[in-house]
């Protein structure tokens, strides 16, 4: 089977479960939201809107994806206990999809917000100069340290079920609240995924990506390090003992 093959596979799958229904309605949720508050507090600042608005996306994002990799995960498990995911012969390009799948349609939720968010609030005026390229960035480095986030939910559920995975989504979220408020220093900017974001959105604010280039570049190195790891526990993955 190929990718696409297993790609397209992972689509159909998904369409039984509230996957694509959650993703648009918590989409055009948060449209109406950032709509509403940016009409009614037109007069702050173009930046400090704008912030503040992608502080609360990042801080709720590790929660929502803690929900749907858990609504993705648990359709393997109540169909079959994993066994069609162990038995393939090639596991790892069926746990790709499930990525893939996963991480395009948070991201593709994430860029149709905005897309909405944007035509309302030029359709009521309520932005003074549109910072499109900082969106762009913002979006774009979201959307790359998502990535492990995901991963890391991926094994939670699959190696010790949705509930912990939860857990750690709401705990993840708490830590993004203080994140935003605080400057992380030293190694731990380098060891705690869920603050990438934060992070990038800083940076991206404040126009100093090219002084940390070396940070990112690390933090882009040990992506692949954690992902590549994933992948590898994967394929000697046996399942859940207690399904034995």
């Amino acid at each position: 089977m190929s990718i696409l093959n297993a790609v397209h596979s992972e689509i159909i799958k998904s369409k039984h479960i509230l996957f694509y229904i959650s993703h648009i309605v918590i989409a055009l949720l948060g449209t109406l939201l950032f709509i509403s508050y940016f009409v009614m507090y037109s007069n702050n600042s173009d930046l400090s809107r704008i912030k503040l608005m992608f502080e609360i996306l990042l801080v709720v994002f590790p929660f929502l994806i803690s929900v749907m990799v858990g609504l993705n995960i648990s359709q393997e498990e109540k169909a079959s206990h994993f066994q069609i995911l162990l038995s393939s012969s090639k596991r790892y390009k069926m746990v790709l999809s499930k990525l893939i799948v996963l991480c395009s349609c948070g991201n593709i939720a994430l860029i149709a917000l905005c897309v909405f968010w944007t035509a309302g609030i030029i359709m009521f005026n309520a932005i003074n100069k549109y910072p499109l390229i900082m969106i762009a960035l913002i979006l774009v480095g979201t959307f790359l340290t998502s990535i492990v986030v995901y991963t890391f939910h991926m094994f939670l559920n699959l190696k010790l079920g949705i509930g912990v995975s939860l857990f750690f989504g709401i705990f993840e979220s708490i830590q993004a609240i203080m994140y935003s408020n605080i400057e992380i220093k030293g190694i731990y900017k380098y060891i705690i995924p869920f603050a990438w974001q934060i992070d990038w959105l800083k940076d991206v604010m404040n126009g100093t990506i090219s002084q940390h280039v070396t940070q990112w570049l690390i933090i882009g190195a040990l992506s692949l390090v954690l992902i590549g790891m994933f992948f590898i526990w994967f394929q000697y993955w046996e399942g859940r003992k207690y399904y034995e």
